[in-house]
This record gives structure tokens, sequence and C-alpha cells, in this order.
């Protein structure tokens, strides 16, 4: 039975990292919730999830700057 060659930690942490951020526009990307101050619709500002519970993504709008947070499902 052949063994498979392994991959060395650099190279699949480069090969992760080209996925993770293949769609780097998307990041900050509408969310489909209001804004508080002023009606438009607010984004997030990562794809981070915060530990807290609930689980919380952070959010801002592009029109007037709020940032606030919002909850995950």
């Amino acid at each position: 039975m052949p063994i498979e060659k392994l991959i060395p930690l650099d190279a699949y942490n480069e090969s992760a990292r080209k996925i993770a951020f293949a769609d780097y526009k998307d990041i900050c990307r509408p969310n489909g919730i209001a804004c508080p101050q002023c009606g438009a619709e607010l984004v997030d500002k990562s794809q981070e999830v915060l530990t807290s519970f609930p689980a919380q993504k952070r959010v801002k709008c592009l029109t007037c700057d709020f940032s606030g947070l919002r909850i995950t499902q």
C-alpha cells in the first residue's frame, strides 16, 4: 500500500490562506438589516464571528458611519 506524501505546514497554510481570501470582496457585504440611524442597509464589517453568547458580528453603515453588533444565526 503506497504512503501518501504529506504536505509541509507552511505549504498547507499558504494554500488555505489563498482559499480563505479568494473572495475578499465578500468580506464587507450587505446583510439586509436597516441602519437604526438613517435607514440605509448595514454591511458586515468582516467574516469574523465574536465568541460572545450569543455569537455576534460587527456591522457598519456606509451612509452615516453607524457601527454596532448583530447577533448571528
